[in-house]
């Protein structure tokens, strides 16, 4: 907790006055966090932690250290970063954040960032490991009747299924595994998601998924499903 005050007193004192460290010790990008709802704020990338300020609700930012991260991938515009320890924003506890920059520049070098980190620094190498081998990510679309599709990601982990869309908060979601009925594959590039409770959810994939992760998420599902039971 003193820690987090710290590093988020810290951040918000730089904004506030305007002052700036030296090149190399601190970045400041304009962006979103991705979520149910669009949250706009500021990214600081200090030399060993990263922190999201809430425009509206500072008290729901939040900051990582490089300890905390296991992966940082680009997309575009946006970055997404997986967490070994769960962090606290608007929505809740989460181990994986998505932010919106506004240039692919900028998630690339956040990024890099990353990727320069000394290998102790970058977490526990079994962590790091087990979260970047147990994920599956795809590029998707959510289909839409009447309006055109939103682009966003579809991301599989041990216990989730989660859509976050790029371009549309609202249509974002989340399911716990064993909040899933049933997945229907028709194809490599269609997939659908059934959960006992709220609407189904249908989703055009970029990227083909093959019999394989099917049967490797249809698996995942199952067994959480035992445990719910």
């Amino acid at each position: 907790m003193q820690l987090k005050s710290c590093a988020l007193a810290f951040a918000c004192t730089v904004f506030a006055s305007g002052s700036a460290l030296a090149q190399g010790e601190l970045n400041v990008y304009r962006g979103s966090l991705v979520a149910a709802q669009a949250v706009t704020g500021r990214v600081a990338v200090l030399p060993d932690s990263i922190v999201f300020i809430d425009d509206e609700k500072p008290e729901a930012s939040f900051f990582a250290t490089r300890a905390m991260i296991s992966a940082v991938t680009p997309d575009t515009d946006s970055v997404t970063i997986q967490l070994n320890k769960a962090v606290k924003d608007r929505s809740g506890s989460t181990t994986r954040v998505i932010l919106r920059l506004t240039a692919a520049s900028e998630a690339t070098a956040i990024q890099r960032w990353f990727s320069s980190a000394p290998a102790a620094a970058a977490g526990p190498q079994s962590g790091a490991a087990g979260a970047s081998a147990n994920t599956l990510t795809f590029r998707a679309q959510k289909k839409k009747m009447l309006r055109g599709n939103t682009d966003g990601k579809l991301i599989i982990d041990d216990t989730r299924i989660m859509f976050e869309s790029t371009d549309n908060a609202s249509d974002s979601r989340r399911w716990e595994l064993k909040e899933i009925k049933e997945l229907k594959n028709k194809n490599p590039y269609e997939l659908e998601i059934r959960p006992f409770r709220g609407e189904n959810y249908e989703l055009q994939l970029t990227d083909a998924m093959d019999q394989a992760q099917f049967r490797e998420i249809v698996d995942r599902v199952t067994k959480s499903r035992t445990a719910r039971q």
